[in-house]
C-alpha cells in the first residue's frame, strides 16, 4: 500500500509537471488531458478538479496557441487563457478583450470569454460603443497599446527580459501613464541587475499607481532597491576588513535549519517570508554567500510579481 501510495503521488506530480509545460506552450488540449489524468488518480482533490475544468474550458476554444510569442491577438489570447486556468477571470476577460479587438473575426475568442465569465461569475467591462455599420471603432493607440502589453506579458514569462524592456518602452511613448508597463520595465531591468534603472521605473510606477494595496506593494520594492543599490556601493568600497557577525545567539546549526526554512518557504511561493528567513541568516552571517544569493533569488521574484499573500 505504501508503494502504491507513492507511486500515484509520483505520477500525479509528473501529470502536473507536463501539463505545466503543456500550458506554457500554448498546448492546452494536451494539458488538459494530463490534468485529466492527475485528477483520475486523486478524484477528490477540489482545486485540481478546479483547474482541469478552467483548462478543458480554454481546450474547447482554443485547443492550442501557436504564434503567441510574435502574434499581438494569440499572445492576448495565450496569456488571458493563462490567467483565468490561474484563477484570474478578471485579467483574462480583459486580455481576451484585447485579443478581440485585434482580431474581431475570430469567434473562438468571444465563446472563451463567454465560458470565462459563467464559470466565474464576473462580467466583462462595457465594450467600445458600436457605429452605424455595427462594428467598434478602431481604437487606435489604445489597440496598439494592448497588443504590445499581451507580448510583453509573454516575453516577461519567458525571461526574455531585453525583450520586455524593448516593448515597455513602446508603450509608454504612446501612453506614458501606463502604471503597469512602467512595473514591467522596472521587473525586467531588476532582473538584468540595472538596480538604477529599475529604481527609476518602479518610482514612475509608484507615481501613477492608483491602488493603495498595490502602492503599499510598490513601495516595499522601492525600499529594498534602494537597500541594494546602497548596499552594493559599500560593498565595492574598500573594506578595511570583513564584516564580523554580529551577536544573534544563532548557532551553526540554527543557521542551517533557517536556510532550509527559507528554501521551503520559497518552494510554497512564500517568497516575503522566504526573504525574511534569508535576511536572518545575513544578520547573523554577513559574509553567508549562499543566504545572500538565495535572498537575491527571492527579491528578484518578488519585484517581477510573483509574491502570494
Amino acid at each position: 500500500m505504501e508503494d502504491l501510495a507513492l507511486y500515484k503521488r509520483t505520477a500525479i506530480d509528473e501529470f502536473l509537471r507536463q501539463a505545466k509545460v503543456d500550458a506554457g506552450g500554448g498546448r492546452f488540449a494536451e494539458a488538459a488531458e494530463k490534468l485529466n489524468q492527475a485528477a483520475s488518480l486523486k478524484p477528490n482533490d477540489p482545486r485540481l478538479q478546479q483547474s482541469l475544468e478552467r483548462m478543458t474550458a480554454v481546450a474547447d476554444s482554443f485547443p492550442i496557441v501557436k504564434d503567441y510569442q510574435t502574434d499581438a491577438a494569440q499572445a492576448a489570447v495565450y496569456e488571458g487563457s493563462l490567467d483565468f486556468v490561474a484563477g484570474d477571470a478578471k485579467s483574462a476577460l480583459r486580455k481576451l478583450a484585447y485579443a478581440g479587438s485585434l482580431n474581431p473575426t475570430d469567434e473562438r475568442i468571444e465563446k472563451l470569454a463567454k465560458a470565462i465569465e459563467a464559470k466565474s461569475g464576473i462580467a466583462r467591462e462595457p465594450s467600445a460603443p458600436v457605429d452605424e455599420s455595427g462594428k467598434a471603432p478602431t481604437m487606435g493607440a489604445e489597440k496598439v497599446v494592448g497588443g504590445t502589453m499581451a507580448l510583453m506579458e509573454v516575453a516577461l514569462r519567458e525571461r526574455d527580459f531585453e525583450r520586455v524592456v524593448k516593448l515597455a518602452d513602446q508603450v509608454l511613448q504612446l501612453d506614458p501613464s501606463n502604471a503597469l508597463a512602467y512595473k514591467r520595465l522596472g521587473a525586467a531591468h531588476y532582473a538584468l541587475k540595472r538596480y538604477p534603472e529599475a529604481l527609476k521605473a518602479l518610482r514612475s510606477a509608484y507615481k501613477l499607481e492608483t491602488d493603495s494595496d498595490s502602492r503599499k506593494q510598490l513601495k516595499g520594492y522601492l525600499d529594498a532597491l534602494t537597500a541594494l543599490i546602497e548596499r552594493g556601493r559599500r560593498d565595492a568600497a574598500p573594506a578595511p576588513k570583513p564584516v564580523e557577525a554580529k551577536p544573534t545567539g544563532l548557532t551553526p546549526v540554527d543557521i542551517e535549519r533557517l536556510y532550509e526554512q527559507g528554501v521551503d518557504l520559497y518552494a510554497q511561493g512564500r517568497l516575503t517570508e522566504a526573504a525574511a528567513a534569508f535576511r536572518k541568516i545575513i544578520d547573523a552571517e554577513p559574509n553567508n554567500s549562499s543566504a545572500r544569493r538565495a535572498l537575491d533569488r527571492v527579491q528578484s521574484e518578488i519585484i517581477q510579481g510573483g509574491a502570494k499573500p
